[in-house]
């Protein structure tokens, strides 16, 4: 019966996977709803499939609302580093690798990729985990991020080898968001309960909520 129950449990988690990863890829189709998803994704992964507290479902759509105010402004700052990406790799492409001038742009795109993408990292949950404001949560994801360094470059790499599974294995997608936001949860969540008991002036009042268990 054990091992039945193990299986079942893993199952349950593939499919709860699964239904996040959907519910993401469709709450991204109008594009300005990129950041809310991902709030909703995080969250969803860190408290429900991680935790298992709370229903999947309405902490997903819930989460979605609750950041759409802020997150609909930063979704257009998004598109519009992925529009400047876009132009600089079609640019290199034009120029070709073998020019000086399409090697740094080569190099200029790849490194202000990973930047973006580390910023990202903690930007995302910071933004849904705390009352901040954009601003302030850009330096609270600056300030995560060159503290956990270490931690961070193998979740950035892990999420370039997602991509690039997505990219050659399309139907992937139906699963790959979920997964990697319950891999993305782990160390995120362990930072930001060391920031909160060491840091922050009030840690009593986050005792007893669900994301403070180690």
């Amino acid at each position: 019966m054990g091992s039945v129950s193990k299986i079942t449990a893993v199952l349950t988690k593939i499919a709860d996977m699964i239904i996040v990863s959907l519910y993401f890829i469709l709450c991204c189709v109008p594009l300005v709803t990129l950041v809310p998803s991902c709030c909703a994704l995080y969250q969803t992964a860190s408290k429900v499939l991680r935790r298992d507290v709370g229903n999947l479902t309405p902490e997903f759509f819930r989460t979605l609302k609750t950041n759409l105010r802020q997150g609909i402004p930063l979704s257009l700052i998004y598109l519009l580093l992925f529009a400047m990406l876009f132009g600089m790799k079609q640019f290199y492409d034009w120029k070709g690798v073998e020019t000086n001038l399409g090697s740094v742009y080569f190099v200029f795109v790849l490194v202000f990729s990973i930047v973006l993408a580390c910023v990202s990292y903690y930007l995302i949950p910071v933004i849904t985990r705390f009352s901040v404001t954009l601003m302030n949560g850009l330096r609270l994801a600056l300030y995560f991020g060159s503290k956990n360094l270490f931690t961070m470059i193998p979740l950035v790499i892990t999420f370039a080898g997602a991509a690039a599974l997505v990219y050659v294995i399309p139907y992937a997608v139906i699963i790959v968001p979920g997964f990697y936001a319950w891999l993305w949860a782990l160390p995120v969540e362990k930072s930001f309960r060391n920031y909160i008991r060491n840091e922050m002036p009030d840690p009593e009042a986050h005792e007893g909520m669900w994301y403070m268990e180690d």
